[in-house]
């Protein structure tokens, strides 16, 4: 006996980016375009990052947070051994002092 298995229907083809139909010059063109507007955009997603508006600053949002300057971060010592493993630095994964 013979097992029949049932075929799926093909999907439609998808249709055809609208730059496949634009010459290589207007391609770059778009392309150019795009990549300075996403430029752009992230300059001033910067901008914003960097100066919050004052509302926000003053006892919104960034209330309460560290500032951006303070670097005081520590880890837990499992990650600082397998950090040093990493680097092959025997020293700091035996916890002694760097620089003795």
């Amino acid at each position: 006996m013979d097992l029949i298995v049932p075929r799926l229907p093909s999907p439609p083809p998808t249709p055809a980016p609208p730059e496949a139909s634009l010459t290589t010059q207007e391609r770059l063109r778009l392309a150019r375009r795009r990549r300075a507007a996403q430029l752009k955009r992230w300059t001033q997603r910067e901008r914003e990052r960097n100066h919050p508006p004052p509302d926000l600053v003053a006892g919104g949002a960034y209330a309460g947070l560290p500032h951006r300057g303070s670097r005081n971060i520590s880890f837990v010592p499992d990650v600082m051994l397998l950090e040093s493993a990493a680097r092959n630095d025997v020293a700091e994964g035996r916890g002694e002092a760097v620089g003795s």
